[in-house]
This record gives C-alpha cells, structure tokens and sequence, in this order.
C-alpha cells in the first residue's frame, strides 16, 4: 500500500472519529442545556401561573370581591349583590383548586391550604343557609351570623407567597448551578474542536445562504399581497408582518411588532379568542404534527374564519382570515391572511334592514336572536326580549286609511329607537310587531325598559290618534331555544292583551 495513501487514509478516518465524536458531545452538552432552560422556563412560568393565580383569590376574597359584596348586600339589599358574591366565592375555589394542584406535597404549604379551604367552607356554609330561606329572612340571618375572619386567608395567602418563593429560589439557583457547570465544560470543548468548528462554521454560511433566499422569497409575497399577512408564535406574539396588517389595524411597524394578536380581538372577546387559538394549537396542530409527519418544517392548512378586528383607536372592523400553520425548530407558527369585510359587511347590511322603519328585518332578528343566546350561556349573562304590539292597529287601518297606518308604525319605531340601549337589537318582527333583543339585560330590567317606552308612546299624538301598545317581556333561561323564547314572549303580549291592552307582562 502506497504510505502516502496510507497516511491519508488514516487521517481522514481520524478526522471523521474526530469530527462525529465533536458533534456527539456538543449535541449531547446543547441537550442537556436546552432541558436545563426548558425546565427553567417551565418552573418560571408555574411560578408565575402561582403568584397570579394568588392575586386573583386574594381578589375574589377582597375589595371588589366576595366581602365586598355581601357589604353592599347588607348596604343596598339587592339580592344581585348576594348572587355575586356566591359567583365571588365559586372563583376563589377554583383558584384554590389551581393552587392546590400547582403546589407539591411539601408540608409548608399544608398549614395555609387547609386555613384557606377553612375560611371558603364557612362562606359557603353561610350561603348555604341564606339560599334556603327567602330573600327578606336573608336580610336578617345575614346581621346575625358569626363575622368570618378573613384575615386568617390573607395571612395564608401571604404565607403562600412567601413560601412559593422561597422553594422558587432554591430550584432557581440550583437550575443556574447546573447551568453554569455545562456552560464551561461546552466552552471547554468548543475550544479544543476549533479546527472542526470553522469546519461546520462553513457549512453554516452555505445554509445561510440558502435559508436567505428563502428568506427573500418570503419577504417578496409578504410584500406582494393583497392581504394583511401577520406571523404569530405559539404565545400569540406577533413576529412578523406585512405592511398592509399594521397599516390596516392603524399601527406604526414599531408599535406593532409589540402587540400579540389578543391586541387584534374585539376587547370583550379577547378571552375566548385566547382560549380558541390555545386550544386548536393544542388538540389540531400538534397532534397533526406529531403522527402525520417526520420532518422539522411542516405545513397545516386550518380553516377559514372571520372575526371583529380592533384597530388602535378602538374602532371594531369586520375581518376575513385564512389561517397556515407551521413546525420549525421544534415551534409552532401560525400564518394568518386578513381580509378587510368592511365594503362586504355593508352590503350584507342593506340586506339586513326592514326599509321601511330602516330596523332589522325578521330574519336578522333572529339570527342576532340566536347569536345573544349562545353568547348569554358562554359568559353566563342575562338576556332578555321585549315584545310589543300596537293596540287595535287594525281599527287604525280600517278607519282612517293604510297611509296613517304607516305614519304610526314609522313613529313608533322611531320612538322606540331613542330608548333602547346601544348594545340592544330592534327589530321590525312584521306588520304591527317590534321586537327588542336586550343582552345582559333580566326581565325585571327589561319590564323596566318596557314600561319607559309604553309610557313614551302614549304621549304621542299622530293624525290627532290616542296610540298604545302592549308588551310582553321574558328571561331566557337554560334550555331556551329561539323558538321558545319567541313562543314565551308572544304568550306574554297576549297576556297583556287579555289584560285590557296598554301594559306590560313579564312570563320568567
């Protein structure tokens, strides 16, 4: 054998165990690091999740709270206020319940969980009583029940805390501890492996290369679209965008590279769209991730949406989204292509509205109809429908032509509209029927709403006519449908009809 050939046999050989050995260790030292951080970050985020998690029942407890509203129940003697309160106590369960489950079996924190369960058990024990006797006794048991002391829930809260942080700390440290050892031994080993490091550094500069004309191509669609393009992360933080999405929502790029798409949502319905992204991420994406493909860059086509946009005054508009999830590196993005609905909208509207008294027509009542019932249960609000009728409309026809008719019928409905509120529907449910959608809203309330308007409409003199009108009213409740909830409020107009006209009946 040729020793020169020899020679360069074994070095090669040398220099390839060389370089999978360097490759093994340092993957192995990266590994092992990235663990160090992940467990950092996870026992970070617990700790975080904890501390709020200790917030929000010392505020369930506190002012704006649970005491805060069985005072103003002593003060007001509004039974509402008892109902938020007992909502005040189901909050601070949970919150014990997350608390509980977030903390180990460590005996420290033993003491301040039972003083905590202790405290809540004789709330709901006092709410147990008031619940079973009526509204008036609960004014007088409440005066003569034991004062609970809720100081021994502070101090628990505060022993929490205090322990929480202590155990926080020594996990950090030892977390750090770890951290620093490999970080010397990588840095060790980094610079024995110089040779094999400018080796890979040059495979990295051709990769480099490569991912920016990726990079490039990516930017020239961006720019290129006629959409709104935003990139999110897994948390939600915008990472990249193009000039039409921060333009669109009336951002400077500066402002908007620090929003997450939760800045995006309508405000009321920023919750539930975190809890809709969080949760497609998790029982979609990654489960598609995981068994449909190998690779680290893979794409999920989602689908279609729509949704109300926030732009930076606070001005809602109607958008259109399509949605392209993506695997990198082991994280998740979303791609999402908003289309501004606001000219589609429009149109939409004009098919929406009853021309002649320019309110919603049947149909859209009862779609909106359906839309407040779900939206009711979903945040466990009230809801409510007015029903109203003009009294002996028919006569009005008959005798004095269908052109008055429909002056009384375009009065009225403008009559109507200065009453409602902004967030409640009116609708023309046909002929001589209005309907009023009224969210968050119960019947006591709206029968109050109900009497204003029928009060409102006989002081009115169309064609020198006395005009009335009658009006049934009721509560949605649980199993309500907008069938039974349109049936319950037109058996309560004819109640009020049967009742000699001009009034108002409330059917729970």
């Amino acid at each position: 054998m040729n020793p020169n050939r020899t020679v360069t046999f074994f070095v090669f050989l040398f220099f390839i165990i060389f370089s999978v050995s360097a490759f093994y260790i340092y993957y192995e030292l990266q590994h092992k690091l990235t663990t160090i951080e992940a467990n950092n970050e996870l026992q970070n985020q617990q700790f975080i999740q904890l501390q709020g998690d200790l917030v929000d029942l010392q505020g369930a407890l506190g002012f704006g709270g649970l005491t805060n509203h069985l005072k103003n129940f002593q003060i007001n003697q509004q039974i509402t206020d008892l109902f938020k309160a007992q909502s005040a106590l189901i909050v601070a369960q949970q919150n014990l319940e997350n608390i509980r489950i977030q903390l180990d079996d460590n005996p420290r924190y033993s003491s301040y969980l039972i003083d905590l369960e202790s405290v809540l058990d004789n709330y709901e024990t006092h709410f147990t009583r008031l619940n079973s006797i009526s509204d008036v006794e609960k004014l007088i048991a409440i005066e003569e029940m034991q004062p609970i002391d809720d100081s021994i829930a502070l101090k628990a809260i505060a022993g929490l805390e205090i322990a929480s942080v202590s155990s926080w700390n020594i996990k950090n440290d030892a977390s750090s501890d770890a951290f620093k050892q490999l970080s010397r031994f990588l840095t060790t080993v980094l610079s024995i492996f110089i040779p094999l490091l400018i080796s890979v550094g040059c495979v990295f500069i051709f990769i480099y290369l490569k991912v920016n004309d990726y990079f490039t191509e990516l930017t020239a669609l961006m720019r290129g679209s006629n959409d709104a393009v935003i990139i999110s992360d897994e948390s939600g933080k915008i990472v990249r965008f193009n000039k039409i999405a921060h333009t669109l929502f009336g951002y400077t790029k500066k402002e908007f590279q620090q929003l997450s798409i939760e800045d995006l949502v309508n405000p009321s319905e920023k919750a539930h769209h975190k809890n809709l992204r969080s949760g497609y991420i998790v029982n979609v994406l990654k489960p598609k991730f995981n068994k449909q493909f190998t690779g680290s860059n893979v794409l999920v086509k989602m689908n279609h949406g729509a949704f109300l946009g926030a732009k930076k005054g606070g001005e809602l508009i109607p958008v259109h989204i399509s949605l392209t999830g993506y695997k990198i590196n082991g994280k998740i993005h979303i791609v999402a292509a908003v289309k501004d609905q606001t000219y589609i909208r429009k149109l939409e509207y004009k098919t929406q509205i009853e021309p002649f008294t320019n309110l919603a027509n049947k149909d859209t009542i009862k779609q909106s109809l359906g839309t407040e019932i779900e939206r009711s249960r979903r945040h466990e609000h009230s809801l409510s429908i007015i029903f109203i009728d003009i009294d002996r409309f028919k006569t009005i026809n008959d005798e004095h032509g269908h052109q008055v008719g429909d002056d009384v019928i375009k009065a009225l409905s403008d009559c109507i509209a200065l009453r409602v509120r902004d967030s409640d529907v009116l609708g023309r449910f046909g002929g001589d029927e209005f309907i009023i959608i009224c969210p968050e809203c119960t019947g006591y309330q709206a029968a109050v709403i109900a009497e204003q308007i029928r009060l409102n409409i006989t002081k009115l003199k169309i064609h020198d006519l006395q005009i009335t009108i009658s009006l049934g009213i009721t509560e949605c409740q649980n199993q309500d449908t907008v069938k039974t909830l349109l049936d319950r409020a037109d058996r309560a107009l004819y109640e009020a009809k049967e009742d000699g006209r001009n009034t108002i009946k409330l059917i729970d």
